[in-house]
């Protein structure tokens, strides 16, 4: 999530408030989450409320580790996969395209698809997703997170760099 997401971010959220008769955050309480999301993209947070909001869950506050509870690879279709590595703002996204590929992405929607529904399958993707998060990375992977701004973690092993 980067910061223009988070006006987006106040939205859902106040939304989900409203829908389960609870008062809306203020905007102090709204930075914490956002802040608390960081590594998330909008589309994960807004998936993960609404899993939240339909499942038994939801009769409970919507707390920030309540909604990373229903946050997860396992929460997106391939559809959003391929749109969050077209415009990769998060460590998701940015493994999704390394792993569709790009020219796939750019040229070929039909195989890029395809591979988007075989790393959600296989799981591929959640694996690759919680390697980087918990700071197994490569020299160049943190190099190309650095350059598209995405944060990664500080403490980290660097692995072989053969990519």
């Amino acid at each position: 999530m980067n910061k223009q997401d988070v006006p987006e971010l106040a939205k859902i959220i106040n939304l989900a408030c409203e829908v389960t008769g609870r008062k809306p955050l203020s905007n102090e309480a709204v930075g914490l989450y956002a802040r608390i999301f960081k590594e998330y993209s909008i589309e994960q947070i807004r998936a993960g409320v609404q899993d939240f909001l339909t499942s038994d869950d939801g009769r409970f506050p919507l707390t920030p580790s309540a909604i990373l509870g229903h946050i997860g690879t396992g929460h997106l279709d391939a559809d959003m996969i391929v749109q969050m590595a077209k415009q990769p703002t998060c460590v998701t996204g940015y493994m999704a395209r390394k792993l569709i590929g790009t020219w796939d992405l750019e040229h070929n929607a039909k195989q890029a698809m395809t591979t988007a529904r075989s790393i959600l399958k296989t799981g591929e993707l959640e694996r690759e997703v919680s390697r980087i998060k918990s700071g197994e990375m490569t020299k160049t992977e943190r190099a190309r997170l650095t350059e598209l701004n995405i944060e990664t973690p500080t403490s980290h092993r660097l692995e072989n760099d053969n990519d």
